[in-house]
């Protein structure tokens, strides 16, 4: 059965009529706020969840979430706008800045990789401007470990067809 919770209208959980096809019914979408709470939460049986889709979030939606089985999806597609622990003129460090921000910062998926064990696939979008793809990918290379470097994908092809 596929349920529909929204924390606005408290703890309970509705059903929602089966009128996705099975493909769909497959797949998890969620959306997040930048204060990393559940705002639309469609679930279908865990253990046929393919697909999570975040949106600008701080990492806390990974390090606490609000149902842990949202760590055992085969594909996350997730935002990672800041890549390494550049100081800002204010003086925060990449992680620092992107959780003023609501966004994420690579470091934090380094420094957490043991909680996407159960994560297949990990694509990373959103990824700020300021970097070229070339930057991206060789900061991916030298700061992310090979455990989880071999299931991520960082989402460059619109940056490489611009330049």
């Amino acid at each position: 059965m596929n349920a529909f919770a929204n924390p606005e209208f408290g703890s309970s959980v509705q059903p929602v009529p089966s009128i996705l096809t099975s493909y769909e019914t497959n797949v998890l979408f969620a959306r997040f706020d930048s204060r990393s709470s559940v705002k639309t939460l469609l679930v279908p049986s865990v253990s046929e969840t393919y697909i999570l889709v975040t949106g600008d979030t701080t990492f806390e939606v990974f390090t606490s979430p609000s149902n842990p089985d949202l760590l055992k999806v085969k594909l996350l597609i997730t935002e990672s706008t800041y890549l390494d622990n550049e100081t800002d003129k204010q003086g925060r460090s990449g992680v620092e800045k992107a959780r003023v921000r609501g966004h994420c910062d690579l470091l934090e998926f380094v420094e957490h990789e043991r909680i996407f064990a159960d994560v297949e696939n990990i694509v990373l979008v959103h990824i700020s401007d300021k970097y070229s793809p070339g930057y991206i990918k060789r900061t991916a290379q030298s700061v992310v470990p090979h455990s989880l470097l071999s299931k991520l994908h960082l989402a460059t092809f619109m940056k490489e067809t611009v330049q």
